[in-house]
């Protein structure tokens, strides 16, 4: 993620303000997703993706279209004076609580 510019810029900058969407979700099933599932949650491959769903407050991964559209508004006129925020399009999970050990 880049990091926040110390100077705004210039008007009329075809620069995006500092800001950012995290996507901490995944798109469709791949080799990459499992691998994240696995390592998350430490479950074998054939268990991780309902596992690591269970740990996704809202309980489901975000589809592709769920992720652009917060990144879309920060790109457009809306979020003008949006800068120096990131926003987690992943269903809760970068906000719950960790569970007791």
């Amino acid at each position: 993620m880049p990091a926040c510019p110390s100077t705004p810029a210039p008007p009329g900058s075809p620069l995006i303000p500092a800001s950012a969407s995290t996507p901490s979700t995944r798109t469709p099933d791949t080799p990459f997703t499992r691998r994240i599932e696995t390592a998350s949650t430490g479950q074998p491959s054939q268990h991780a993706a309902r596992a690591f769903d269970a740990m996704i407050p809202l309980g489901l991964h975000a589809a592709p279209e769920e992720i652009a559209r917060p990144v879309l508004h920060l790109a457009g006129d809306d979020a003008s004076s949006t800068t120096g925020a990131t926003v987690a399009v992943d269903g809760g999970l970068s906000v719950r609580e960790a569970s007791p050990s």
